[in-house]
């Protein structure tokens, strides 16, 4: 049960403290905020100072297609292209796009080879056929002998239709491939946990079906708090990264932004399964529990002192490797020998952490980001999952 550091802008020293500390086990490279030689570089250290993680690195030809797009350093890969369309992608295009990408990640010091891929809004578009004609000309055209990993981004509303999510499954399953890194592209821009029951029960049940049922490696992106579920049902790791846009997929991060303001620091509570204002942990304190939702990481313990929350030093680096040991602990909880068992396992924990919220109800003004709703949004999920393939 392996969390992975889902790489961006910004890294600092992070990723190597978390590595140290063990809250993680692997890293997801973003082309997009590491010039090549740059991102070459880390990697090779990495491998030589921590060589049993696992490295992985996110093509991102997809954000080819995003207009206007803010692609940062992409433009100095040999694979990627701005101004991508269909047309863009004929066979012999695409047999240019999977030679470059192959070519590009066999300089590097990888653990897999991460084939490219495109965005999927439907799965009985155009673009879902050409993100299979992508997977097809990977397998094709590769003669190495790491890990091949397919890599999918999809639209979670596309995980609304049971007819063609079965359908691509069904395709899925009949490449001779390794594994697959799957990325869900989220409709809604704020960051939160929820994850609507129509979208989670078929998207565990797609985990479900190629982790556990098939055996394949499956590597999530950008999965945050709801770890475990994933867990639960076979997946290989989960990822997640130091900013909110690090931590769930969407269009945003690569779309050109205009001003802006810091967010609000957050702190990340494994008992409640969710990442709360400091300002909320703040009310807490005052209500006297505030040790009911700590965490217990090597880096929250200033927060169980005499000094109420807001007035406590909490710099992002320590609130970002705080946060991945609580992922850790989420997915270490999802314990048990069957997925049954597993899922049992979750199940209690949610409940928890809603009798948790219920006790808090006329303490804490949680708002809509920080609230239970999301709680019963997976309890709901996952008694779908469980009646559908009957765990």
């Amino acid at each position: 049960m392996s969390i992975f550091a889902q790489h961006g802008w910004g890294k600092t020293d992070k990723i190597e403290r978390g590595l140290t500390d063990g809250s993680l086990n692997g890293i997801i490279m973003s082309p997009r905020d590491e010039a090549p030689a740059n991102l070459s570089a880390f990697l090779s250290s990495i491998q030589n100072t921590y060589p049993s993680t696992e490295r992985l690195v996110d093509p991102q030809l997809y954000v080819g297609a995003v207009w206007p797009v803010r692609d940062g350093k992409l433009p100095d890969y040999p694979h990627y292209q701005q101004h991508l369309t269909p047309s863009s992608f004929s066979p012999s295009g695409i047999q240019q796009f999977v030679n470059a990408t192959l070519a590009w990640q066999d300089s590097l010091d990888v653990t897999a080879i991460v084939s490219p891929t495109v965005i999927v809004d439907d799965l009985r578009s155009q673009w879902a056929q050409i993100a299979l004609m992508f997977a097809q000309e990977t397998i094709t055209q590769y003669r190495g002998t790491r890990p091949l990993i397919i890599s999918l981004v999809i639209n979670e509303d596309a995980l609304r239709q049971r007819v063609p999510v079965d359908d691509w499954l069904n395709d899925l399953t009949q490449l001779n491939v390794d594994g697959f890194y799957l990325v869900v592209k989220r409709t809604a821009d704020t960051y939160r946990q929820h994850y609507d029951a129509g979208i989670l029960a078929p998207l565990l049940g797609v985990c479900y079906s190629l982790a556990e049922l098939n055996d394949y490696r499956l590597y999530m992106g950008y999965t945050d708090m709801v770890t475990a579920v994933f867990h639960a049902v076979g997946v290989t790791a989960t990822s997640a990264g130091w900013f909110t846009g690090l931590r769930q997929f969407t269009l945003r991060r690569f779309q050109p932004v205009s001003g802006g303001r810091r967010p609000r620091s957050r702190y990340s509570s494994h008992p409640l399964l969710n990442t709360i204002y400091v300002s909320e942990l703040d009310s807490i304190y005052y209500g006297a529990r505030v040790t009911d939702v700590l965490s217990g990481t090597p880096y929250d313990g200033r927060f169980n002192g005499a000094t109420n929350p807001e007035n406590v030093a909490w710099p992002d680096d320590d609130a970002a490797l705080h946060h991945w040991h609580v992922l850790h602990g989420i997915a270490q909880s999802a314990t048990g020998n069957t997925v049954s068992d597993r899922l049992d396992s979750v199940r209690d924990a949610t409940a928890v952490a809603r009798a948790m919220y219920a006790q808090y109800a006329n303490l804490v003004p949680f708002t809509t980001e920080t609230g239970s709703t999301h709680l019963d949004q997976w309890l709901d999920g996952l008694n779908r999952f469980r009646s559908e393939f009957a765990v």
